[in-house]
């Protein structure tokens, strides 16, 4: 039989600033999702039940040796919020990068999470992965360029419709209304993934009937038998 993996994913962190309650949080669920997997044996969702007497049993340790579970996590190093925080305290993007990385090591040391990948994406390998699927990708004619405009917070890391701004002062700079931090208008030539090549595909896979399909049905539509 094939191994089969169980990847478990925590966030990829952006450093632009030290970890808070918020990474602590997402790392501790992952981390119990990856035990609890670990303990009942992949797949993670499987009750490993006797047909006899419908109870829970432990795996076996065929069952262990067979199943891998990977619990990945890291942090993303690119960004214009990482290069203006970077300026702002007067270091390098990368050395700010290093400094913040190095914390969320910290973090999990002491939160007792043993993450099996921890991914930096200014790592070579990394890099040379990503180049590898985006040449893939690329070559079979799944991106397209367009054009892209609007107004846009580093802070936030959102763009913003019309209403959802407003003027900040006399000078007439806009700002979000929902967090107050300034937006700036960019227009930007962008490389999107032609989803629509997939359309035939998805439905194919969606009305196979599979319970994963089933799953997926009852999350996008409230009433996926209409």
């Amino acid at each position: 039989m094939r191994p089969v993996v169980s990847l478990i994913t925590a966030p990829i962190f952006y450093a632009n600033a030290g970890p808070h309650i918020g990474h602590a949080y997402t790392l501790c669920i992952a981390d119990a999702w990856a035990r609890y997997t670990r303990l009942r044996g992949h797949p993670c969702t499987q009750a490993f039940a006797s047909p006899a007497t419908n109870l829970i049993r432990p795996p076996t340790e065929d069952m262990i040796s067979l199943n891998s579970v990977l619990l990945s996590t890291g942090v993303d190093e690119h960004g214009c919020k990482i290069a203006r925080t970077a300026q702002s305290i007067g270091c390098t993007p990368q050395s700010l990068c290093d400094r913040v990385t190095s914390q969320l090591e910290e973090l999990c040391v002491l939160l007792h999470v043993k993450p099996s990948v921890f991914v930096r994406t200014t790592d070579e390998v990394h890099m040379r992965n990503v180049q590898h699927i985006w040449k893939r990708l690329e070559s079979a004619g799944f991106f397209y360029w367009t054009t892209f405009a609007g107004w846009y917070c580093a802070t936030d890391e959102a763009f913003y419709a019309d209403w959802e701004l407003a003027n900040a002062d006399e000078t007439g700079k806009k700002v979000a209304k929902t967090s107050g931090n300034p937006v700036e208008w960019i227009e930007e030539e962008t490389c999107r993934f032609s989803l629509k090549q997939f359309k035939p595909h998805l439905h194919r896979w969606l009305d196979s009937g599979g319970p994963y399909c089933c799953k997926c049905l009852s999350i996008v539509l409230p009433n996926p038998s209409t």
